[in-house]
């Protein structure tokens, strides 16, 4: 690390212990609202920006018009990220406590992106959300019983009942729901099978119970590939600002995390893979 990053580093532990929320400005130009203490305020006030690799991803991919679909929005750093570039964005946030704080920052920034506070499921209904094990990272609750006390009770619903896609425009899906991705994933195959000129990528973390489903992506065509995610300061502070995607078949030559993309093949044909 750079000599100001441990400066902006240790800064930002302090700051985050006597302000609950302060206003971090990205290397992209737009501000959000956040607490330093966690994981996800003190990278961005420290490099400027979060989840590189996913971060040059989305810059690559999304352009004028997109879909983008925020599932797990946390504080909203992707929304605005990719409503910059242009994008047509919706967040679902299960935390009414993250939602609200999501919604300010798109507001504060004059985006016409929203949010709303709900959960993915199989069903609709309502859903109980947990608190997260990690104390750093709060955007870790979870509707999976984990032995944490009760955050909230939220409403769910169905990923394509929250959210109307237009199959005929480019859609971007950012999924990062702790665990609970099995319902929108098996929606998704679903809307390929149904909708085969459809342009859309996923990003989503995948727990291990669920990866079986990776399968049913790859015989409709789809291309699985593996985004790296190193939250380690070094990895932070020397990323070269190319996005590294790798194969699936090299999943064991890379570390956990690591997200994963599925591209369709109306995706690929746009992208020219």
């Amino acid at each position: 690390m750079k000599i100001k990053e441990i400066f902006r580093f240790y800064c930002a532990a302090a700051l985050g212990s006597v302000l609950s929320v302060i206003k971090v400005r990205t290397n992209f130009g737009f501000s959000l609202s956040t607490n330093t203490r966690e994981m996800i305020g003190r990278k961005l006030f420290t490099f400027g920006f979060w989840e590189p690799n996913l971060t040059q991803f989305i810059r690559e991919r999304v352009r004028e018009g997109t879909q983008f679909i925020d599932v797990g929005t946390n504080i909203g750093y992707f929304s605005l990220l990719a409503e910059m570039l242009g994008a047509d964005v919706r967040g679902i946030e299960a935390s009414p406590e993250m939602s609200q704080l999501a919604s300010r920052n798109l507001a504060d920034t004059g985006g016409k992106g929203r949010i709303m506070n709900a959960a993915c499921a199989a069903e609709e209904g309502e859903v109980v959300l947990y608190e997260s094990r990690l104390t750093l990272n709060p955007g870790a609750r979870t509707i999976l019983p984990n032995g944490c006390p009760v955050h909230a009770r939220v409403q769910s619903a169905p990923l394509l009942t929250l959210v109307d896609l237009d199959p005929a425009r480019p859609c971007f899906i950012k999924i990062d729901i702790e665990g609970a991705e099995r319902p929108a994933l098996l929606e998704l195959v679903e809307l390929i099978a149904n909708s085969p000129e459809i342009d859309l990528t996923i990003v989503a973390e995948i727990a291990k119970e669920n990866r079986d489903l990776l399968q049913l992506f790859t015989q409709r065509g789809c291309r699985v590939s593996l985004l790296p995610n190193d939250y380690s300061n070094e990895a932070y502070s020397s990323f070269s600002g190319q996005c590294l995607l790798v194969p699936l078949d090299q999943q064991h030559s890379v570390p956990e995390p690591f997200d994963f993309v599925i591209e369709s093949p109306a995706a690929l044909a746009r992208v020219g893979d």
